[in-house]
């Protein structure tokens, strides 16, 4: 290698060593969160927002049954002649989990069913712009 080629390098790097180290990507994130109790047979929209100057980058949500406390549904079991069969019944059915449209927070709607209220919390995470 040439020595002017060596000393072009040599430049080149301390050009680069000279830039700051700031990333280009977030340097901070947070959890958002909103909860909103729902009575029964209730369609509700919650959004979780992040805070100023931070962008949502995933979301989701904790659905609780008022009355037993937990985030179950109801098993309910159906006796057709010689079957026993079970399911489980949500309390919050979610129809759709996404960001809102300005891409600061998670936005939940859903409804409760006929047999219980519920509390619904919905998560937003963001990251700093």
């Amino acid at each position: 290698m040439e020595r002017g080629s060596v000393r072009k390098i040599a430049l080149a790097l301390a050009a680069l060593a000279s830039i700051s180290a700031t990333p280009a990507f977030a340097t901070s994130y947070v959890t958002a969160a909103t909860t909103q109790v729902l009575p029964i047979d209730t369609a509700a929209t919650v959004t979780a927002m992040c805070p100023a100057g931070y962008s949502v980058t995933g979301g989701g949500y904790k659905q609780i049954n008022d009355v037993a406390q937990d985030g179950g549904g109801e098993t309910v079991a159906i006796a057709p002649p010689n079957q026993l069969l079970y399911f489980a019944i949500p309390y919050v059915y979610v129809w759709w989990s996404m960001p809102n449209d300005a891409g600061t927070g998670w936005t939940i709607r859903g409804t409760t069913n006929h047999i219980a209220p519920g509390t619904l919390t919905v998560y937003a995470r963001c990251a700093s712009n």
